[in-house]
């Protein structure tokens, strides 16, 4: 969504979400190689000059601070590796 601020700019405010349902990454149908159902909520506001030579972007990402596995792997049936999301995350750029 764009909002003309006249002499001052733009602002544009941005939202994205992700749901995945239930999923399984391992032929072997692990315990641990199963990913839960999960919606990641991202969002961000951006201000630009009029003259766009200039941006300044507020984001956070993971809103709902979803702590969710997003891959695994198991080796052998010895061991499981797997990764998960990133925590909630917010800055400015």
């Amino acid at each position: 969504y764009n909002v003309a601020l006249g002499n001052s700019g733009t602002l544009t405010l941005n939202t994205i979400g992700n749901y995945q349902s239930e999923a399984e990454t391992s032929v072997f149908n692990s315990l641990n190689t199963q990913m839960e159902e999960r919606f990641l909520w991202d969002a961000s506001a951006t201000w630009r000059d009029v003259e766009e030579r200039y941006r300044v972007t507020l984001f956070m990402k993971n809103i709902l601070n979803e702590y969710k596995r997003l891959g695994a792997n198991s080796v052998a049936g010895l061991w499981n590796m797997t990764i998960y999301g990133r925590p909630r995350t917010y800055g400015l750029e």
